[in-house]
């Protein structure tokens, strides 16, 4: 459990899970550009292109960065994450 003065600032742990998020789309949106250039498959332009928009869409609007920010539980116990 990841206790309320263990967790560091919220937007640290906000920034932190976007750009693991970031890190893991960008991979996903870049093997299929290598595999195409290895088989020629022109298809999949379309598997890297579906990974690009799922990153387009994780831009950090205000309500998208409150939501990846862990939220202390009001009694000081483990922090959580709420949905």
């Amino acid at each position: 459990h990841i206790r309320t003065h263990d967790q560091g600032s919220r937007d640290a742990v906000a920034f932190t899970r976007l750009v693991v998020a970031w890190a893991i789309l960008e991979g996903s949106a870049m093997f299929p550009l290598v595999a195409e250039l290895v088989t020629g498959d022109p298809r999949l332009y379309l598997v890297s292109a579906v990974a690009v928009a799922a990153q387009v869409t994780l831009f950090p609007s205000e309500a998208r960065w409150k939501g990846f920010a862990v939220q202390p539980l009001a009694s000081g116990g483990p922090g959580r994450m709420d949905p």
